[in-house]
C-alpha cells in the first residue's frame, strides 16, 4: 500500500514538474561526478597516513562514535541534571522581594474626622525571605522580614509629602496547597 502510494506521487510529480526533475536528475549526477573524482585524490593522500589498529582498539572507537553511545550519553547527561534540580529544591532558599516606587490614587479613611479624604501615595517595600520546601507535605515554611515606605502626596506641588514606615523584624509563615498535590512526591522518582 505505501509502495504504490509513492510511486503514485513521484509518478504526478514528475508529470506536473517535468524540468524540476530533469533539473534534480542533472544536479545529482555532477555531484555524484565531481564526489567520485575527488574520493581518490583524497584516498591517495590517506594512504602515507595509515593507521594499524588492534580489532579491540576498532571496537573502542566504534563505540564511542556510535549514535547508540551518543544516545547514551545524552540520556545519562539529562536524569543528571534532572537530580540536581530535583536536589536543589530540597535546600533552603533566600529570596529578596522589593517593589519599588508605586504610585496610586484612592480615597482614604481618617478615623479623626469620620470621613474619606482624596490621597496620592507612594509606596516602596524591601523584604528579605528564607524558605525551605516540606517534603512529606508539599508545603512551605518560610521565615520573612519587611520595610515598606509610604509618602502621602498632600500638595499636588509637591512630590514628597509626609512619609510612614512600617516593619517587621520577622515573621514565621507556613503555605500548605489545599488540592493535596505534593510536586516533591512525584520528583522523588527521577
Amino acid at each position: 500500500m505505501w509502495r504504490n502510494f509513492t510511486s503514485v506521487f513521484s509518478a504526478n510529480y514528475s508529470l506536473r514538474y517535468p524540468l524540476m526533475n530533469f533539473t534534480m536528475r542533472l544536479f545529482f549526477q555532477c555531484f555524484t561526478c565531481l564526489v567520485l573524482m575527488i574520493s581518490p585524490l583524497k584516498a591517495h593522500s590517506q594512504n602515507n597516513d595509515t593507521i594499524s589498529l588492534t580489532l579491540n582498539e576498532a571496537i573502542e572507537i566504534a563505540q564511542r562514535q556510535s549514535l547508540n553511545a551518543f544516545i547514551a550519553k545524552n540520556t545519562y547527561l539529562e536524569g543528571y541534571w534532572d537530580f540536581k534540580t530535583y536536589r536543589s529544591t530540597l535546600y533552603p532558599s533566600l529570596n529578596l522581594n522589593s517593589t519599588l516606587f508605586q504610585y496610586y490614587v484612592g480615597n482614604e479613611w481618617l478615623q479623626n474626622d469620620q470621613k474619606f479624604q482624596y490621597r496620592e501615595n507612594t509606596f516602596n517595600q524591601v523584604g528579605l525571605s528564607l524558605e525551605q520546601n516540606i517534603v512529606p507535605t508539599g508545603g512551605t515554611i518560610s521565615l520573612n522580614t519587611y520595610m515598606q515606605q509610604r509618602n502621602k502626596i498632600s500638595n499636588p506641588d509637591s512630590i514628597f509629602g509626609p512619609m510612614d514606615y512600617e516593619t517587621q523584624p520577622f515573621f514565621i509563615a507556613i503555605s500548605q496547597p489545599l488540592t493535596g498535590y505534593n510536586e516533591f512526591k512525584e520528583a522523588i522518582g527521577i
